[in-house]
């Protein structure tokens, strides 16, 4: 679960309830002044937006700079007011701007020594935990991890010896939370054979399309089967074959993997799941799987 506290700089109470709901939640989340936010917003659980009355207009600019990003994702609203507000009053332009992405509102009154109430915090940091969803089981994450792998064909893999990375773009077929990845060879398959720690990044095409995005970031264990070998041609049969060609891939051009292609195997050991369709059924956008400890050979 992932919770990001956004407030607007020189609003001092509406920083110092956003530290304190991050300090609440620990881990959980992390307080940014709006300022201080660079470039993607990335897919938090969360979005909570704090301000102060008369220091709304950089919360506003704020929100109309990311309000695409902002509206696929559930919104959260506090305002610091002098005295009891007005119903529907503070961050109104904020409201129109987000529509129904904006779950609640919640108003703190500044007491006379400037601060708010700690127990109407306590109370609102206890809220947001509720509302940034429920995990997964367990099982049923794997089982979404393995049904995402099995519909994707294309990642990333990511592999490195030392200071030197390498990431490249590959083909893949998946058994479960193992990948069988065909290659002619390069720098990659030097790297396994001295780190086997690798990293695999896979998304939906599909994303962005209507605030949906699907991925997995993937940590798992590399070894390198040779052409020809037995294990290399038992890897092979997850692949399409002359006679059960997948549609866009010519007979002609389809090359007998295993047989004169080397051969990735990845055994997943770490998942992360993104997913903001499981919003809808109130769980976590983001979900970790881990297996066994990724210590290698």
């Amino acid at each position: 679960m992932s919770i990001a506290l956004f407030f607007t700089p020189g609003a001092e109470i509406a920083q110092a309830v956003a530290h304190g709901l991050a300090q609440r939640l620990g881990s959980l989340a992390d307080a940014v002044s709006t300022d201080e936010s660079r470039g993607s917003l990335g897919w938090p659980d969360l979005v909570v937006l704090g301000t102060e009355v008369g220091h709304q207009r950089p919360m506003e600019a704020f929100v109309a700079a990311h309000e695409v990003a902002l509206r696929g994702l559930p919104i959260v609203m506090f305002t610091i007011w002098p005295r009891l507000p007005p119903v529907r009053d503070g961050l109104g332009t904020v409201r129109q701007t987000l529509g129904s992405a904006v779950l609640i509102e919640r108003p703190f009154v500044r007491q006379a020594d400037g601060t708010v109430d700690e127990t109407a915090v306590d109370a609102f940091a206890d809220e947001l935990r509720g509302l940034a969803g429920v995990a997964l089981p367990q099982p049923e994450l794997r089982r979404r991890i393995e049904q995402f792998l099995t519909e994707q064909r294309v990642a990333v893999l990511a592999t490195s010896v030392g200071d030197e990375p390498r990431a490249t773009p590959v083909e893949y077929r998946a058994d479960g939370l193992r990948l069988i990845i065909q290659t002619e060879g390069g720098r990659k398959l030097m790297q396994i054979r001295e780190n086997p720690r690798v990293s695999v990044a896979i998304y939906d095409p599909a994303s962005g399309e209507g605030g949906v995005y699907r991925s997995v970031q993937l940590t798992g264990l590399a070894r390198v089967l040779a052409p020809g070998s037995a294990e290399a041609r038992a890897a092979a049969t997850l692949y399409p074959t002359r006679d059960r060609i997948e549609p866009g891939i010519h007979a002609d051009d389809h090359r007998a993997i295993g047989h004169d292609r080397w051969v990735i195997e990845v055994e997943i050991v770490e998942a992360t799941l993104i997913d903001t369709t499981l919003r809808q059924a109130g769980y976590r956008v983001r979900h970790n799987w881990t297996g066994r400890p990724a210590d290698g050979p």
